[in-house]
């Protein structure tokens, strides 16, 4: 089995998008208190006795918890997990807050408006080993007459804005350090940038696309296998994207086996070059043992 990477780009845990949801979330224990200790009820449009909030209190974070564990049962990525989590938080605090005081509500709301409009979900920053592509670069590194076709690709097309490419994110990032070796690589198109070069790969672009992302992967320059599946109807099988599910897909344990001490055409080892060991070291050990001869 390929070596885990390490390293995971924890910081951008601490990017606005994540510091706001879980001011929006915790905000909820003020207006608790707001209303257990100081509100009469006068704008309550549910509550008629303080004690009642506590039998809707079980009631919503019993539905929310039951969704959330599932949610992380399903989960692509820890990424796309808390993207849900904090979704279905703040749809279940906004109706709490409702429930407790309708000015609340309304204050409530125009906070989450404003974090909606000023932060997005940061993309991963961690470890990574990806080529990103253009169409000139695609021609030359994949598709082209001059590329070197004994290097085989895993490509990402990819749309910055589309949230289960954000959550995709650390697992392609993931595989690329675990399995990316010379003879087999890992690279991106941003459909953002490069829609044309997308639709030449029958990617669909559009907002509703049920194609982003698409991982293709290509062998001696062609096609061999993608994810999600087009038939030939033109209909889209349902994409998974966890990493097990990728890296079976694709078959990526068997081509590491088989390509990680492979060099591409034309980049033989100079004499005496370090010799790459499954350890990681250089292969001292057998050169020495040729000059001593």
């Amino acid at each position: 089995m390929a070596p885990a990477p390490q390293g995971s780009g924890l910081r951008r845990f601490l990017d606005p998008y994540y510091v706001g949801n879980v001011v929006l979330c915790a905000g909820y224990l003020l207006v608790r208190t707001w209303v257990l200790n100081y509100s009469d009820l006068t704008w309550s449009r549910v509550l008629v006795d303080k004690s009642e909030l506590l039998q809707w209190e079980r009631t919503a974070f019993g539905t929310l918890g039951a969704a959330l564990f599932i949610k992380f049962v399903r989960r692509q990525s820890f990424d796309g997990f808390l993207a849900s989590a904090f979704l279905y938080s703040k749809a279940v605090l906004a109706l709490m807050v409702w429930v407790c005081d309708v000015r609340l509500f309304i204050y409530y709301m125009v906070f989450y408006w404003i974090h909606s409009l000023l932060t997005t979900q940061p993309l991963y920053q961690g470890p990574a080993n990806i080529t990103y592509l253009d169409g000139q670069q695609m021609g030359l590194e994949i598709t082209g007459p001059k590329a070197d076709k004994s290097v085989r690709w895993l490509v990402e097309f990819y749309a910055t804005w589309h949230p289960v490419c954000v959550a995709l994110e650390p697992i392609f990032a993931s595989l690329s350090v675990q399995y990316g070796c010379e003879c087999l690589r890992f690279a991106k198109v941003d459909v953002g940038r490069y829609p044309g070069l997308a639709r030449d790969f029958g990617v669909d672009v559009s907002g509703q696309s049920k194609q982003l992302p698409t991982l293709v992967f290509f062998e001696h320059g062609k096609e061999v296998a993608r994810i999600p599946h087009v038939f030939s109807d033109g209909s889209v099988n349902r994409g998974l994207f966890r990493k097990k599910d990728i890296v079976k897909g694709f078959a990526l344990e068997d081509y590491y086996k088989k390509l990680r001490w492979r060099r591409p055409k034309g980049k033989e080892k100079a004499d005496g070059a370090p010799v790459r060991t499954p350890n990681g070291d250089a292969a001292q050990k057998d050169a020495a043992a040729k000059k001593a001869e």
